[in-house]
């Protein structure tokens, strides 16, 4: 029984090998045009309202957290399926070793929110590869309350297929409050035009839990293309993580930073 555990062990790593995947850790070692990204990163901690707001403090509990990152002074993007969570969160940003360095209560803004787009998808029935329109354009956004002085990426065009992206992502220990501030490196190998104005990215890089709503950045020019949104597995060699692109956000960046 060891045998075969470890058989199918190396047999993933060895996947992993094939397909270039490779998870780092933030570290004093990091190339700096890589950890300068870190300034605009944040991880949110979406909160439940169980108590009344006095005009001072929520009472609340805690929901499971994600990561997001800035594109002004107060405006926070995420994945959708994180933010949906709550209308609340409180956003810590983070350095290189992964300490908390400030913390901000933001709220969510359900009205821009581009439910409509949807792209179609190779899917796998009873072993028959079909094509199924069942992918949301799955980004959401939080307002910061206060502006405050910070860093921000500027939004990028539409990606294209080969271009080096960098991922960003926080893992999350369970019952620890400890998380781990993660990267990876690959390519974008595909784009899924939606039916609306958002692109999908299929991307050669592994990613985890706890990276929903992290950002796709384009290495060349430090610009954001995408959020990530989750993995998609169409075989165990055809493996990829899978990110919606920010088209229309650059309108809803210059609308809302002047609220």
């Amino acid at each position: 029984m060891r045998s075969i555990l470890f058989t199918i062990l190396a047999y993933f790593l060895f996947i992993g090998s094939v397909l270039g995947w490779e998870i780092k850790t933030f570290t004093e070692n990091t190339p700096s045009t890589i950890s300068k990204h870190l300034q605009s990163v944040y991880y949110i901690l979406p909160q439940k309202q169980i108590g009344p707001y006095n005009g001072k403090q929520f009472k609340t509990i805690g929901l499971k957290p994600a990561t997001a990152f800035m594109i002004n002074s107060n405006f926070l993007v995420t994945a959708k399926h994180a933010a949906d969570q709550s209308k609340i969160a409180f956003a810590r940003n983070i350095d290189v070793y992964g300490n908390s360095t400030s913390k901000y209560l933001c709220t969510r803004i359900n009205s821009h929110w581009q439910e409509n787009d949807k792209v179609t998808i190779l899917d796998k029935v009873n072993n028959e590869l079909i094509n199924k329109t069942i992918l949301k354009w799955d980004v959401g956004y939080y307002r910061i309350r206060k502006n405050h002085p910070t860093r921000f990426f500027p939004i990028g065009k539409i990606a294209k297929v080969g271009q080096d992206v960098l991922l960003i992502g926080i893992i999350f220990y369970k019952n620890s409050g400890f998380y781990s501030v993660k990267y990876s490196i690959g390519k974008i190998e595909k784009i899924n035009p939606s039916t609306g104005t958002a692109y999908l990215y299929f991307i050669s890089a592994e990613s985890q839990e706890g990276w929903s709503g992290g950002p796709v950045i384009d290495l060349a020019s430090g610009k954001v293309l995408a959020v990530i949104s989750g993995e998609y597995i169409l075989s165990p060699q055809h493996r990829y993580t899978i990110a919606w692109s920010l088209s229309g956000l650059e309108k809803i960046k210059l609308k809302d930073s002047n609220k």
